[in-house]
């Protein structure tokens, strides 16, 4: 507003200034409701260009009279399945975010470590909400995408249902928490500080157990409730 009062000597109102806003990002973004019909041949194409591509879309009718809408969507790609399973270490991190949009959801992403030690992309997925469903859902078709025939280690943050589904499938994966996040949770409870940070990093990279139980011992000499 100060800028178009200052550049063009012309005043205009703060909701003439929202509008016109709104009508340039749909000029340069496109509109965002068209882009979800969009997706079908955008998963039409991934399978033309390389079969072992894989997609899900799922849909959801809230009530018989309602038109289809869309619900959840899920991406692998058959150079990143194939990357994963003949280089990289049985590793695999999952998260998930806010898709800052006008229309929300969550985004899900698997990624695993190369063997340069960098992140190496798996697979995508967009859900309504992290739940232990949709958590389910998308990890369910990741391990079809991988292959069951080795025990992979998941970590990850404390997601909302995550934890419930990678419980139940305890007898054919392994889990662990992620350190960054499970040492800013420990510093909400307990505080922080760099001598109680570098024990727990310590403890973490242990490899035999009496390493471990050292720094143990020595995170509980400095704080007994920690």
């Amino acid at each position: 507003m100060k800028d178009m009062r200052r550049e063009h000597a012309v005043g205009i109102t703060k909701g003439m200034a929202c509008k016109t806003k709104q009508i340039a990002k749909t000029v340069v973004e496109g509109d965002a409701s068209r882009q979800y019909s969009m997706l079908w041949r955008y998963a039409a194409e991934l399978k033309r260009v390389c079969a072992g591509n894989n997609c899900k879309i799922n849909m959801e009718r809230p009530a018989p009279t309602l038109q289809p809408r869309f619900s959840r969507f899920y991406f692998c790609f058959d150079g990143c399945k194939k990357g994963f399973t003949s280089a990289c270490r049985p590793f695999i991190g999952v998260d998930g975010c806010h898709l800052k949009t006008k229309y929300g959801g969550q985004l899900l992403v698997a990624v695993g470590r190369d063997p340069n030690d960098q992140y190496f992309p798996l697979a995508f997925g967009v859900v309504e909400t992290e739940t232990k469903d949709s958590w389910s859902w998308f990890l369910q078709l990741l391990l079809e995408d991988v292959g069951q025939d080795k025990r992979y280690v998941f970590i990850s943050d404390q997601q909302k249902g995550l934890i419930q589904v990678l419980e139940e499938k305890a007898q054919t994966i392994d889990h662990r928490l992620c350190l960054r996040h499970l040492y800013a949770n420990f510093k909400k409870k307990f505080g922080g500080g760099t001598l109680i940070r570098d024990l727990m990093m310590g403890a973490a990279k242990t490899t035999y157990y009496q390493g471990w139980e050292q720094k143990m011992n020595e995170l509980k000499n400095v704080d007994r409730d920690a």
